[in-house]
């Protein structure tokens, strides 16, 4: 079994989902005659459904039960999660990339090798089977392929018990090709799985009918689409960076600022910020620094000092953050040390490999064969070293495309985009919340009459979302490219609402707000604690 295969079992070691109707296969009733006629009957058997959910990036979208919460799973297969904790059901939907092509569907029937005493199986058939081994009191009630939202997809129904806990799971396999597929998986309180499959409860008769409505709405979107507008965006960027000269870079430099950080409408925190050229060695750059206090909620409180630096060519770059939290049932530190390096690495050059320059010269050749000599390749890595609570996390270490986007460059982002015209950018920055290197959509607006912190400003809005479908921030700046704040919106699982603005203020207003405001550049050791 290839590795591919033992991790898309895993993604549905939690349950599995399905309704189909062929001729072959046992059926569940729509209809007995000792519920037709019931004055509820209507109302409990039909299904509802929520708003729906799209996401570009995965390339699907679908309507999920209504009354579910919403749990988004960045960075791993899982798309999203719709739970309804007072109906006791999951809706999960994930994508997997397998190592080696997999068919859909082997039928039995299928003439082929038979190995230890067993044909080969499609993902449908080894799945139905990995469920079963791994749920002994299940029976499979459904299986069959369908044509769904364009595709061939794979549906099982199956009854689970687990001691008094009976499950009816539901699962669709949406081939997108033999290597990429999607899994729609509906788990819901079920019957004893030794029940006679004649006798559905209204439960699981209401669950068919929505998983049913589901598998209707689903669309599985063309990821051409979105590979073309990366490639549109990419194509800008590589322009814009050429023109972030020394020059360019020190213009947009602040020497100092005051932010005041809201959160529906109440101040919760504050920033002092310092830019400023600097060289080390002799290479030219800049610095950022960054004292921050924020106070969230529940009497925590969190103290911040951060510095970037960056080479003007962006080649080299490293950063220190150390946060202090307070306020809880305990104090402690958490650190970030993190770099990143652009350089020129020789490697052996390999004819296999496809490597190329032309006949060899017999004074260069050796003994053993063709000495090929070496070639000179860009090598742009990242590596962060974190501590937390006094425990060392792992490091992060990755291997960084051309368009990454070193961490002080990212700060001053919004005050380096061109405003001529609408366009789209793409970058690639480290988020240290999810300590990954994420995509990073960039789009300018036109100067616009907007509302923000209250007011009027006239202004060129430019979101910014890590992933294609991530979370919105808007940063606004004027004609003359002055940052003016941030807006970001956010919706919690329980779909709360809120708003958290970033804006440029002044010493007074901020000390007026918090009378302990410190305005201290931050130490050069990040390693003292902080006042």
């Amino acid at each position: 079994m290839n590795r591919g295969w033992t991790v898309f079992l895993g993604a549905l070691a939690i349950g599995v989902a399905a309704w189909a109707d062929p001729a072959d296969q046992p059926t569940m009733p729509s209809d007995l005659p000792s519920l037709q006629g019931r004055p509820d009957e209507a109302p409990s058997t039909q299904p509802a459904l929520g708003p729906a959910f799209s996401s570009q990036a995965a390339g699907i979208s679908l309507r999920p039960p209504a009354g579910s919460k919403t749990i988004t799973r960045a960075g791993s297969e899982a798309i999203v999660e719709f739970i309804n904790e007072e109906a006791k059901t999951t809706l999960r939907v994930t994508h997997v990339s397998l190592t080696k092509p997999i068919p859909l569907t082997i039928p039995a029937s299928t003439p082929g090798p038979v190995i230890n005493g067993e044909k080969d199986k499609g993902l449908l058939e080894m799945t139905a089977a990995q469920l079963t081994r791994n749920m002994p009191n299940s029976k499979v009630l459904r299986q069959n392929v369908m044509p769904l939202a364009g595709h061939d997809a794979g549906i099982l129904m199956l009854r689970a018990t687990n001691g008094v806990q009976h499950q009816l799971i539901q699962q669709a396999i949406i081939q997108a090709n033999e290597q990429s597929y999607y899994n729609i998986i509906y788990s819901t309180p079920g019957e004893s799985f030794d029940k006679p499959v004649d006798q559905p409860s209204d439960a699981e008769r209401l669950a068919v009918k929505t998983f049913e409505a589901v598998l209707d709405s689903v669309q599985v979107m063309d990821p051409e689409k979105l590979r073309l507008d990366q490639e549109d965006r990419l194509f800008r960027t590589r322009s814009l960076l050429v023109n972030w000269t020394d020059q360019k870079l020190k213009s947009v430099l602040v020497p100092e600022q005051y932010i005041r950080v809201i959160r529906d409408g109440k101040d919760i925190g504050y920033s002092y910020i310092v830019e400023e050229p600097e060289t080390i060695g002799t290479i030219p750059g800049l610095k950022i620094g960054i004292r921050s206090r924020t106070v969230p909620e529940g009497g925590q409180q969190i103290d911040g000092e951060t510095w970037y630096h960056v080479s003007f060519d962006r080649k080299i770059e490293n950063w220190s953050s150390i946060w202090l939290f307070t306020g809880g049932t305990e104090k402690y530190h958490a650190t970030e040390f993190g770099s990143s390096e652009q350089r020129r690495k020789p490697v052996a050059i390999d004819r296999l490999k496809g490597d190329d320059i032309g006949p060899v010269p017999t004074t260069q050749r050796s003994f053993r064969g063709e000495n090929l000599g070496v070639k000179l390749v860009d090598v742009y890595t990242l590596a962060v070293h974190r501590v937390n609570k006094k425990v060392t996390l792992p490091d992060v270490e990755r291997v960084l495309p051309p368009f990454y986007l070193p961490q002080a460059l990212g700060h001053l982002l919004p005050r380096l985009m061109p405003t001529n015209e609408p366009r789209g950018y793409l970058f690639a920055s480290y988020l240290s919340g999810e300590a990954q290197v994420k995509l990073r959509y960039i789009d300018v607006g036109v100067l616009s009459t907007l509302r923000f912190n209250g007011k009027k400003i006239e202004a060129y809005p430019i979101t910014d979302r890590f992933g294609y479908d991530g979370a919105i921030t808007t940063h606004y700046v004027d004609q003359n490219h002055k940052y003016i704040g941030s807006e970001s919106v956010f919706v919690s699982d329980a779909g709360v609402r809120s708003v958290i603005d970033v804006v440029v203020s002044d010493a007074a207003t901020v000390t007026s707000i918090w009378a302990d405001a410190k305005f201290v550049r931050p130490t050069t050791d990040p390693v003292v604690p902080i006042d």
